[in-house]
């Protein structure tokens, strides 16, 4: 929806609100308004509005954006590859 409606435009340039989602999705609101939270809480979009008013919302991230800093995360395998070295003895 997002990359539809900003055209040339970065796609982290391009507004949206609940209504548009809800249209495009098809979900029920509380559905929407859970999962929009979480999506703000884990700083993937962006919110602007308050009580009484319509927020708008933004993707935080593109997909032009630096990397991910969950990316740079040690990954199961390489934990255990460093748990499985053997330790070099105390004197």
């Amino acid at each position: 929806m997002v990359r539809e409606k900003a055209g040339k435009r970065p796609v982290q340039e391009v507004e949206f609100i609940r209504r548009e989602l809800r249209d495009y999705t098809h979900w029920q609101d509380k559905r929407l308004r859970q999962t929009l939270q979480e999506l703000v809480t884990m700083e993937y979009i962006d919110a602007n509005g308050s009580q009484g008013k319509t927020f708008r919302y933004q993707l935080a991230h593109g997909p032009d954006a630096a990397p991910s800093p969950v990316q740079a995360l040690t990954t199961p395998e390489q934990l255990d590859a460093m748990l499985t070295r053997p330790q070099p003895k105390k004197p």
